[in-house]
């Protein structure tokens, strides 16, 4: 809410959801003398000046410099890239944290003719470890094209390999991008992701 100093205010009223981990900003041109919080529990007050941040937290309020930024694994939508010989896509993943869907789609050809054994792989695990879908891609072998819908919620593993995910050139060839702040990293070899409340989680 934005409030100008020469317009007409109407009365309103309203509540607004607020939880633990919310943030709450509040600033005043003249706060040096007219800008106070009060603690309605035991009537402290302090002036909090022109600007004042503060996170909520189990204890009450923290005052904060500012908002922390978002990290890649921050947020709701996420997508990986596998890729293969001359950076061609093998396989792209997309998953909503929302809507609890994760989308895998596998390209047809041949990933990468020089390895004959896994070279790419895509694993889901659910809370109690149960694999709920497994997909090895083998570098040498034709890949057809599929496109396969698998259910992820919170508390559920996403794990993720790829042979040439710590090589100097083709780690590029491994990465997760945060479709909301467009964050990127990459894979490296290995990756197992856990789906939280707020994101996603590297487990070592």
């Amino acid at each position: 809410k934005d409030i100008y100093g020469n317009k007409q205010q109407n009365a309103e009223s309203q509540k607004v959801p607020v939880k633990v981990g919310d943030y709450i900003e509040l600033t005043h041109l003249e706060g040096e003398h007219r800008a106070t919080l009060t603690n309605v529990g035991n009537s402290k007050q302090e002036s909090f000046g022109k600007e004042a941040m503060y996170e909520v937290t189990k204890e009450g309020l923290k005052k904060v410099e500012k908002m922390p930024e978002t990290t890649v694994l921050d947020g709701n939508h996420f997508g990986w890239s596998l890729k293969g010989y001359s950076d061609r896509e093998i396989a792209k993943v997309d998953y909503n944290r929302t809507t609890e869907k994760m989308q895998v789609n596998l390209e047809a050809g041949v990933p990468h003719s020089y390895f004959n054994n896994t070279y790419a792989s895509i694993t889901v695990k659910n809370s109690t470890g149960s694999v709920v879908y497994n997909k090895d891609i083998v570098g040498n072998s034709q890949q057809t094209a599929e496109s396969q819908t698998v259910p992820v919620k919170v508390g559920d593993y996403i794990e993720f390999t790829h042979i040439e995910g710590e090589a100097v050139k083709e780690k590029t060839r491994a990465t997760l991008i945060n479709f909301e702040n467009n964050k990127q990293e990459y894979i490296g070899k290995k990756r197992i992701y856990q789906v939280t409340s707020t994101g996603l989680n590297k487990i070592d």
